[in-house]
C-alpha cells in the first residue's frame, strides 16, 4: 500500500504530505522534474531542512543541474526506494505535480527503444508532402484497432504512434501491454489538492514574490557561473529562464516578476487537466480543510 498527493503548484500537497506522514509512519518520495536538482532550492520551493527532519523526504537533490534527468530514471529509484520504506514498516507518499512521474509509477512506462532518426525525418517529410490524411491512412492499415483508439486530428500523436511501427514492429496495443506490464505491483490512495482558482492565483502570486525577496536572483547566478544556461533542461524551470533574461539585460525585475507568476499560473492550469483524468482520486478542499485536521483527515480517507 502506498499513497499518493498530486495538484497544481501551491494548492498544498507539500503541507498535506507532511501532516499525512505524521500520522501514518509516512515517508515522503517528491515526484517534482525540478526538485531533483541540486542547487535550485528557492525557484523550486523546495522544503526546508527544518521539514526534513520532521519527515523523511526523499528524490531532493539527487544529481547536478548540469544532468538530465527523466520519467524512467524516476520510475526507477522512486519504485527502490518504495521497497525500502515499506521493508522499514513505514508508508511510501509519493508527493508531487509531475503528473508524468507519477504516472509511470502507476499507469506503467515501457520504452520503446531509439527510433531511428531516418524513420522520423521520413514521417515529418510525408506529413508536410501529402498531408496529415495520408499518414492517417498508413496507421489504419497497420494498426486497425491502435487507430480506433487514436485522435487522428493529432499529427503528433499519429506521428509518435507511426515512429513505433515502423521503428520497433509494434501496434498500440502491445505497446499498452507490455507498458502495464511495468506499472508498480501495489495498490495505493490517491489525493489530489485543490484551491478555489482566485486562492490558487494569490498564493501563486504571493509564493513568486517570496521567492524574488529570499534571493532567487543570486541563486540563478550561481547556476549560470557553473557554466549552465538556457540549453540545460534544469534552466527551463519556471522561474530560472526569466530570471535569466532579466540578469541578462533583456527584462526589467517587474516585467520579469509578473512573466514567472503567468507562467505559473498557466502550469497550475496545465497540472489541473493532467490530474483530472485520473477516475481514482479523491479531491481535497484545502481551503476548507483546517491545518490541523489535515493528517487526521486524508488517514480516514485512505482505502485499504
Amino acid at each position: 500500500m502506498f499513497i499518493i498527493i498530486g495538484g497544481p503548484t501551491a494548492t498544498g500537497k507539500t503541507f498535506a504530505a507532511i501532516e499525512l506522514a505524521k500520522k501514518i509512519n509516512g515517508e515522503i518520495i517528491s515526484a517534482d522534474s525540478m526538485q531533483v536538482y541540486k542547487g535550485m532550492d528557492i525557484g523550486t520551493n523546495k522544503v526546508s531542512q527544518k521539514e526534513r527532519k520532521t519527515v523523511p523526504h526523499h528524490m531532493l537533490d539527487i544529481i547536478a543541474p548540469s544532468e538530465a534527468f527523466s520519467a524512467a530514471d524516476f520510475k526507477k529509484r522512486a519504485e527502490k526506494l518504495m521497497n525500502e520504506i515499506k521493508k522499514r514498516g513505514a508508508v511510501p507518499i509519493i508527493c508531487g505535480g509531475t503528473g508524468l512521474y507519477i504516472s509511470a509509477v502507476i499507469k506503467g512506462l515501457f520504452e520503446a527503444g531509439k527510433i531511428p532518426e531516418k524513420i522520423k525525418e521520413e514521417l515529418r517529410c510525408l506529413e508536410k508532402e501529402k498531408g496529415l490524411a495520408y499518414l492517417v491512412k498508413e496507421l489504419k492499415e497497420k494498426d486497425p484497432a491502435g487507430a480506433k483508439q487514436l485522435d487522428l486530428k493529432n499529427p503528433r500523436r499519429v506521428i509518435r504512434s507511426l515512429e513505433i511501427i515502423r521503428g520497433a514492429g509494434m501496434t498500440l496495443a502491445q505497446v499498452r501491454e507490455k507498458t502495464e506490464r511495468t506499472k508498480y505491483p501495489d495498490s495505493y490512495s490517491f489525493f489530489v489538492t485543490q484551491c478555489y482558482r482566485e486562492t490558487l492565483y494569490k498564493k501563486i502570486n504571493d509564493r513568486v514574490e517570496s521567492m524574488i525577496k529570499a534571493g532567487l536572483e543570486k541563486e540563478v547566478k550561481k547556476l549560470l557561473a557553473l557554466g549552465l544556461n538556457l540549453q540545460n533542461t534544469a534552466m527551463q524551470a519556471i522561474g530560472y529562464k526569466e530570471m535569466v533574461l532579466y540578469i541578462e539585460g533583456k527584462a526589467n525585475l517587474q516585467d520579469t516578476t509578473d512573466q514567472i507568476k503567468q507562467a505559473t499560473r498557466n502550469y497550475a492550469k496545465k497540472q489541473e487537466t493532467w490530474f483530472r483524468k485520473y477516475t481514482e482520486t479523491m479531491s481535497v478542499d484545502m481551503d476548507n480543510l483546517p491545518p490541523d485536521k489535515t493528517g487526521e483527515f486524508l488517514k480516514n480517507m485512505i482505502v485499504g
